[in-house]
């Protein structure tokens, strides 16, 4: 919704004042920040879109008082992002208190420092980086597989969130073949990622379908493919060498992690996907 109305108003009359009032996690710690507006394509993830700022953004904590469990889990995966990438200390709070927030009552001032902190390192990153020419890379940490499984499952399986918890494990999967990243603090991530709850499965997707809805992706520059990686939990950045050689394994392994079909499994319901950046 913020994503689509922002987008309405960059384009009528050359830019209107908007505000963003986001009503979930995701939209509160990250898309409605920033001023990326866009709509999906069959070609790939917010390929028409715009940078266009909204006047205020309103978070109240209130209004996630209903919210499905699954949108809750979809914004947990971008606040581990945020860990990820920028700082080692909330990454280490999610770890420690993540466990509280999945069951009622929510720890209301715990979780209105985590919105406050994600907000806080998007806002510096925009701030010095507003349409992504440099820095602001960053914050595609998880995106660029993220994108590829929402592309290739026509944005009805995954939660934006969701399919960026599996891109985020995937880039550290990347980056451990690399030697870029040592494999604890890859485990590390993982397992944060799946203590946010079930998924769905990766299940009938394969490696060749990635690669293809990757292809198209925004962050491919000058016929590369651009990962963010993490070199340590707290901090990651673009990679500017060639991945070709440990993708193919790296996607893999990831799918392989995040089948459901399981003896006695089963997949949750297709469900349509967020529209963040």
């Amino acid at each position: 919704m913020g994503d689509i109305t922002g987008f309405a108003a960059a384009t009528y009359l050359r830019g209107l004042a908007f505000v963003q009032l986001p009503t979930t996690l995701l939209a509160m710690i990250d898309s409605a920040v920033g001023g990326k507006t866009g709509i999906n394509h069959r070609a790939g993830k917010n390929l028409i879109g715009a940078f266009h700022q909204p006047a205020l953004v309103v978070a109240d904590l209130e209004t996630l008082t209903t919210l499905p469990r699954r949108e809750w889990n979809a914004g947990w995966h971008e606040a581990i992002k945020y860990g990820v990438i920028r700082d080692a200390d909330l990454f280490a709070r999610l770890e420690a208190r993540l466990p509280l927030a999945l069951n009622q009552p929510l720890p209301w001032d715990w979780l209105a420092a985590v919105v406050a902190d994600c907000c806080r390192i998007k806002a510096a990153i925009v701030a010095r980086d507003e349409r992504e020419t440099g820095e602001r890379k960053v914050l595609n940490f998880g995106h660029t597989v993220g994108h590829a499984l929402e592309a290739v499952t026509c944005y009805r399986r995954f939660r934006h969130g969701e399919a960026v918890g599996i891109g985020m494990v995937a880039a550290s999967q990347i980056a451990v073949r690399l030697g870029k990243l040592a494999p604890d603090e890859a485990q590390r991530l993982e397992q944060l990622v799946r203590r946010v709850g079930r998924m769905p499965g990766t299940d009938g997707l394969t490696v060749a379908d990635l690669l293809e809805a990757l292809r198209h992706d925004k962050k491919v520059s000058e016929g590369q493919l651009r990962f963010i990686l993490p070199s340590r939990i707290g901090s990651a950045e673009e990679y500017r060498g060639s991945v070709e050689d440990v993708l193919p394994a790296a996607l893999a392994d990831t799918l392989a992690r995040f089948s459901r079909r399981q003896p006695g499994d089963r997949l949750l319901p297709e469900a349509e996907g967020g529209a963040e950046s």
